[in-house]
């Protein structure tokens, strides 16, 4: 049912497909809450409700899905906040909330997803600090925040995400230095912090990265690697005296 002109809302009956393994609705008309009937669909491995506009909160029934492997849902008008029953979600590998109007804090129960993930959360209201438990999960490969209102410090047990590729901390309220415990990212690829509060030299830590695998370090989207930079340069940090990646020198 993708990709059609499907209106009105999701039926509560829904939840009497016990035998359901994928429901894909993206790209509709659908309007109302996610049914807290969803719960019941224990054999729901991917779930598409992308692009359309429901509304209201994520129920906290999700975390009965325990087969529930892809949740994608960006692109609506939910709200409230990520509910902690997601941490019961053992298999999931990926979940896809961005674009809504999420708030509220990143959950530590995300730390209990300890299995192959990669997590957007893009263009919400979410709020608070990174938290701690993030680095239990070692084999995330996309950890994408940007555009939310996250402050405090980046925590430097992120530097245990040691598959992670994309890193996206842009247009935040972070505070504070690159922990240097992120030079253990020797599969980074793509960093980008650009708009926050961040203060200090990048650590040469990551440097190194830069000038091996770090592919993308953006001053901000649009902006490229060459050119001069200057205080404000790379979401507050300041370029070291060392060599740090094309452009970046310490003034």
């Amino acid at each position: 049912f993708q990709v059609n002109d499907l209106t009105g809302t999701i039926p509560t009956e829904i939840g009497l497909l016990s035998r359901l393994g994928t429901l894909r609705l993206s790209s509709n008309m659908l309007t109302g809450k996610l049914p807290t009937e969803m719960g019941h669909l224990i054999r729901l491995s991917n779930l598409h409700v992308h692009g359309n506009r429901i509304n209201g909160t994520i129920p906290s029934e999700i975390g009965l899905m325990e087969n529930m492997r892809l949740f994608d849902a960006k692109t609506n008008e939910l709200s409230g906040t990520i509910p902690t029953e997601i941490g019961l979600l053992a298999r999931l590998s990926t979940l896809d909330l961005a674009d809504n109007m999420l708030v509220g804090s990143v959950p530590t129960e995300v730390g209990h997803l300890t299995g192959f993930f990669k997590l957007y959360v893009h263009d919400n209201r979410i709020n608070g600090t990174i938290p701690s438990e993030i680095g239990l999960i070692e084999n995330m490969t996309t950890f994408d925040l940007e555009s939310n209102k996250l402050t405090g410090k980046i925590p430097t047990e992120i530097g245990f995400l040691t598959r992670l590729s994309i890193l996206d901390l842009t247009h935040n309220m972070l505070t504070g230095n690159l922990p240097t415990e992120m030079g253990r990212l020797t599969r980074l690829q793509a960093l980008f912090v650009a708009n926050n509060s961040l203060s200090g030299v990048i650590p040469t830590e990551i440097c190194t990265l830069w000038n091996s695998s770090l592919i993308i370090f953006f001053r901000d989207y649009g902006e490229s690697n060459s050119g001069e930079s200057n205080s404000s340069s790379y979401g507050g940090l300041s370029c070291p005296d060392v060599e740090c990646g094309m452009g970046c020198h310490a003034n």
